[in-house]
């Protein structure tokens, strides 16, 4: 029955003591028991319970003095406790929070090992003792303890959790508001970092899910929207209500109603493909050559956009003068001069002072407004003396 021949310590000796009288009466009947003697000895049994989980939680302590995690390579007594017991880590860290809360509080630590609270109680107790003010004054913890323990001779656990909260307007009033307001404020941000949805197929046609949402507003929300479609009245309207249905079933049948209410064309798209961006024309001719430059890059060719498409309109080119002059000489500087095209330089100058005899060049005295661009130097004539009226420069042929 015993891990080791010959137990040493008094509380090895104990637990298999135990362990032997729970084994001698494992097979002996119970109908002889009364109902005033088994109402007893169940609650004898609970009392056990608690102080067998208040020595083991000692012994957890023990463990971690001892470095008995370090022996398995273990990170922590919670896993060495799942790994060595085969329990569940979820069981394990509940009950090393519970040795870390009883190491602090030695008031809850007898209560539970003479077994006059339970272990769920003492796990509320705890809870509540933790979320009090970090520099209250130790006196005003102590006196909060003791209050909880004597309310745990009449409350559960979950009464002990809402009484733990308004602990603090008994031994201190002064300072419970603003307590309590830091609760709420921590609470909301919590709940807003705490929402999950979680959704599944079971592989037979039906889906799963578990979702964390705010109490304060979404969970309100949608609890006033399903009780709203899952009204007997809201039924009635569209028919007869036949067979009255469980309540989970009428409101699982309003939460599908709710999702297939919700509008598809109000459904975030995907954002449209960036149109491409114009580049600037950056490079002008020079005004001391009259010849175009020969390494100007040609313009980008528009993408294929589809006919009457936004991304069409808007990645069509500017439609100011000073822009599309630009891109007009950029693609004249880019085209191959034709085989049989003699140079512009080589025409006689004879024939260009001959036509511009006769046809000469409007002149202009009007300013327009906008922007100013580069101008050929065909269009330009050279500088003259002053007050005197610069000729106008022969255009070349094209």
């Amino acid at each position: 029955m015993t891990a080791l021949a010959h137990p040493t310590h008094p509380v090895t000796r104990a637990v298999d003591a135990v362990r032997d009288r729970l084994a001698g009466v494992a097979g002996v009947p119970l109908w002889s028991m009364g109902p005033n003697e088994t109402g007893s000895t169940i609650a004898e049994i609970l009392a056990a319970e608690a102080q067998l989980a208040e020595l083991k939680t000692r012994l957890l302590t023990h463990a971690q003095a001892v470095d008995l995690p370090g022996v398995s390579a273990a990170s922590s007594v919670a896993n060495w406790h799942a790994a060595a017991t085969r329990t569940t880590k979820t069981a394990a860290h509940r009950t090393a929070r519970l040795a870390a809360g009883l190491d602090t509080h030695d008031l809850t630590r007898t209560a539970l090992a003479e077994g006059r609270v339970h272990v769920e109680q003492a796990e509320a107790i705890l809870r509540a003792l933790a979320e009090l003010p970090a520099d209250l004054d130790p006196d005003l913890d102590e006196e909060a303890e003791r209050w909880l323990l004597a309310d745990a001779d009449q409350f559960d656990a979950k009464a002990l959790k809402t009484l733990g909260r308004r602990i603090l307007e008994v031994i201190d009033p002064d300072a419970a508001d603003a307590h309590e307001a830091k609760l709420l404020e921590r609470e909301e941000r919590q709940a807003e970092t705490a929402v999950r949805l979680s959704v599944w197929d079971d592989g037979h046609g039906k889906t799963h899910g578990r979702f964390t949402v705010d109490t304060a507003l979404t969970g309100q929300m949608l609890r006033k929207a399903l009780l709203a479609i899952a009204s007997p009245r809201h039924r009635a309207s569209k028919g007869p209500l036949g067979e009255i249905k469980p309540t989970p079933q009428r409101l699982g049948e309003a939460f599908v109603e709710l999702i297939r209410r919700y509008p598809t064309k109000k459904l975030p798209r995907p954002p449209a493909s960036t149109p491409p961006s114009w580049p600037p024309c950056t490079t002008t001719p020079s005004s001391t050559d009259s010849k175009q430059p020969t390494s100007t890059p040609a313009p980008p060719s528009p993408p294929a956009w589809p006919a009457n498409s936004p991304a069409k309109q808007e990645s069509s080119p500017p439609s100011s003068a000073a822009t599309a002059k630009c891109w007009i000489w950029a693609a004249n500087a880019a085209t191959p001069p034709k085989p049989n095209a003699s140079p512009r330089s080589s025409k006689p100058a004879a024939t260009a002072k001959s036509k511009t005899a006769t046809n000469p060049p409007p002149t202009s005295t009007t300013k327009h407004a906008g922007p100013t661009t580069a101008t050929p130097t065909w269009q330009t004539s050279s500088p003259s003396a002053a007050g005197t009226t610069p000729a106008p420069t022969t255009p070349p042929t094209r």
